[in-house]
């Protein structure tokens, strides 16, 4: 935590704090989430002196419709072999925990489920409005001259079929549970090791004057997040 340490807040049988920073003042300490508590659970409030208490966050209120899954990306159906990134996309906020129980990986040839795929990081990575998680294949899985690649190889194999489930049961911040799942079924080509080459990309329009969009042709498929991130169109000052 930043700032002050005179106040701790952990879900309860969590061992790691939750990440957020403390100000003092009038007598009085005050913690302000880096993230949105999630409803339904119990934390644990731990003071310096060694005081402690607990607090059920209640849900804000009924929503319209439960949470659902909007899109998972890649879109594309064929995916190369060293992938390192895939992204959940929800039509609510989600609750932190443990995402790894709500996200099934399943070789379709065989019908076998995968585990050790994904990283299980301690911190989960979700975008600011809580509405996007990133899956993270295990960077030992993907990368060349790991300790983990030598012991376990890549995690999806070129020419197989496989089956990304985000099962229902995943909770939203208003504490009710995402109702129906929905799975992403992609066939894995070659790794592509073809560093990114600007000079490649291709940009048509926009016609003077009108309002028709700027699109840039890539040779290859792109991390969609990555290109929101780095892109940027960039106008001369107007004097």
């Amino acid at each position: 935590m930043e700032g002050a340490r005179s106040l701790e807040l952990r879900v309860t049988g969590a061992e790691v704090p939750v990440a957020g920073a403390v100000t003092e003042g009038d007598h009085r300490a005050l913690f302000w989430p880096a993230f949105p508590l999630a409803s339904g659970l119990r934390y644990v409030v731990r003071s310096e002196s060694g005081c402690e208490g607990s607090v059920v966050v209640a849900p804000s209120g009924p929503s319209a419709a439960r949470a659902r899954v909007e899109e998972i990306y890649p879109t594309a159906d064929v995916l190369p072999e060293n992938i390192l990134r895939f992204y959940v996309y929800f039509s609510q906020p989600m609750a932190e925990g443990d995402f790894l129980r709500y996200v099934k990986l399943t070789h379709v040839e065989s019908g076998q489920d995968l585990s050790g795929v994904f990283f299980d990081n301690v911190y989960e990575l979700w975008s600011r409005d809580r509405k996007r998680i990133t899956l993270l294949v295990d960077p030992g899985r993907v990368k060349t001259g790991l300790e983990a690649h030598a012991q376990r190889g890549r995690a999806f194999a070129t020419g197989q079929s496989y089956a990304l489930t985000i099962l229902p049961g995943w909770p939203s911040l208003d504490g009710r549970s995402l109702r129906r799942g929905r799975t992403k079924v992609f066939r894995v080509a070659s790794e592509d090791l073809r560093p990114v080459d600007p000079q490649a990309w291709r940009l048509e329009g926009p016609v003077r004057g009108a309002r028709s969009p700027l699109r840039v042709r890539f040779p290859k498929p792109m991390d969609h997040v990555s290109v929101a991130r780095f892109l940027a169109v960039i106008t001369p000052e107007i004097e």
